[in-house]
Protein backbone atom coordinates (compact mmCIF):
# COMPACT_ATOMS: atom_id res chain seq x y z
CA UNK A 1 0.00 0.00 0.00
CA UNK A 2 1.33 3.43 -0.89
CA UNK A 3 0.65 6.82 0.59
CA UNK A 4 -0.98 8.42 -2.43
CA UNK A 5 -0.92 11.93 -0.99
CA UNK A 6 2.86 11.60 -0.52
CA UNK A 7 3.29 10.40 -4.11
CA UNK A 8 1.15 13.26 -5.42
CA UNK A 9 3.30 15.69 -3.43
CA UNK A 10 6.43 14.27 -5.09
CA UNK A 11 4.85 14.74 -8.52
CA UNK A 12 3.85 18.32 -7.60
CA UNK A 13 7.42 19.11 -6.52
CA UNK A 14 8.96 17.71 -9.69
CA UNK A 15 10.63 20.23 -12.00
CA UNK A 16 8.79 18.50 -14.88
CA UNK A 17 5.55 20.28 -15.74
CA UNK A 18 4.03 17.10 -17.23
CA UNK A 19 4.33 15.38 -13.84
CA UNK A 20 2.85 18.46 -12.13
CA UNK A 21 -0.16 18.14 -14.46
CA UNK A 22 -0.57 14.46 -13.57
CA UNK A 23 -0.45 15.38 -9.88
CA UNK A 24 -3.22 17.94 -10.41
CA UNK A 25 -5.27 15.33 -12.27
CA UNK A 26 -4.84 12.78 -9.46
CA UNK A 27 -5.91 15.37 -6.88
CA UNK A 28 -9.03 16.36 -8.80
CA UNK A 29 -10.03 12.92 -10.09
CA UNK A 30 -9.70 11.00 -6.79
CA UNK A 31 -8.60 7.77 -8.48
CA UNK A 32 -8.45 4.77 -6.13
CA UNK A 33 -4.78 3.81 -6.34
CA UNK A 34 -3.61 1.08 -3.96
CA UNK A 35 0.01 0.38 -4.90
CA UNK A 36 3.05 1.59 -6.82
CA UNK A 37 2.25 -0.53 -9.88
CA UNK A 38 -1.20 1.08 -10.17
CA UNK A 39 0.30 4.55 -9.82
CA UNK A 40 2.85 3.75 -12.53
CA UNK A 41 0.04 2.50 -14.80
CA UNK A 42 -1.94 5.72 -14.29
CA UNK A 43 1.11 7.87 -14.98
CA UNK A 44 1.93 5.87 -18.12
CA UNK A 45 -1.71 6.16 -19.28
CA UNK A 46 -1.69 9.96 -19.02
CA UNK A 47 1.92 10.97 -19.69
CA UNK A 48 1.48 11.61 -23.43
CA UNK A 49 -1.37 14.08 -22.90
CA UNK A 50 0.43 15.74 -20.00
CA UNK A 51 3.53 16.22 -22.17
CA UNK A 52 1.41 17.78 -24.95
CA UNK A 53 -0.02 20.27 -22.45
CA UNK A 54 3.42 21.02 -20.98
CA UNK A 55 4.98 21.53 -24.42
CA UNK A 56 2.09 23.79 -25.42
CA UNK A 57 3.29 26.20 -22.75
CA UNK A 58 -0.22 26.87 -21.53
CA UNK A 59 -0.51 29.09 -18.47
CA UNK A 60 -1.61 27.50 -15.21
CA UNK A 61 -4.84 29.49 -15.30
CA UNK A 62 -5.65 28.11 -18.76
CA UNK A 63 -4.97 24.55 -17.58
CA UNK A 64 -7.16 24.97 -14.50
CA UNK A 65 -10.00 26.46 -16.54
CA UNK A 66 -9.83 23.60 -19.08
CA UNK A 67 -9.70 21.06 -16.25
CA UNK A 68 -12.85 22.46 -14.70
CA UNK A 69 -14.63 22.43 -18.08
CA UNK A 70 -13.60 18.80 -18.65
CA UNK A 71 -14.70 17.82 -15.16
CA UNK A 72 -18.05 19.55 -15.58
CA UNK A 73 -18.80 18.18 -19.06
CA UNK A 74 -17.74 14.59 -18.28
CA UNK A 75 -17.90 14.17 -14.48
CA UNK A 76 -16.97 10.48 -14.43
CA UNK A 77 -14.98 10.02 -17.62
CA UNK A 78 -12.72 13.05 -18.07
CA UNK A 79 -8.99 12.53 -18.54
CA UNK A 80 -5.93 14.66 -19.15
CA UNK A 81 -6.62 14.17 -22.86
CA UNK A 82 -10.03 15.81 -22.29
CA UNK A 83 -8.26 18.77 -20.68
CA UNK A 84 -5.94 19.02 -23.69
CA UNK A 85 -8.91 19.02 -26.05
CA UNK A 86 -10.45 21.96 -24.17
CA UNK A 87 -7.14 23.80 -24.29
CA UNK A 88 -6.87 23.41 -28.05
CA UNK A 89 -10.49 24.00 -29.09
Amino acid sequence: MIDLSEQIKKLEESPRKDLNIIALYLEKKHIDIKNAAQLKAVINRHIRSAVKIAKGEFEDSQILKALEKAKKSMPEDWTIETVYKYLTK
